[in-house]
């Protein structure tokens, strides 16, 4: 084989090691965008839920109170 016939070659399993890369970024990227929504909304759905526990937990208190 000639040189330019290797380097062509070359050239062209570059580029497509590069797209390659190139689409595995792309996918990684949507699972880390997908990881980190979920994670957000757990964490939105604790706080909602923390916040419940304690406006039902006042609601506790004030409603067992005895009025003499």
């Amino acid at each position: 084989m000639k040189d330019t016939e290797i380097e062509r070659k070359d050239s062209k399993s570059i580029l497509i090691a590069l797209e390659q890369i190139s689409q595995t970024i792309a996918v990684m990227t949507n699972v880390v965008e997908k990881l980190r929504e979920q994670y957000i909304e757990k964490e939105n759905s604790n706080n909602a839920k923390i916040s419940m526990e304690n406006s039902n937990y006042f609601l506790e208190e004030e409603t067992n109170q005895t009025v003499h």
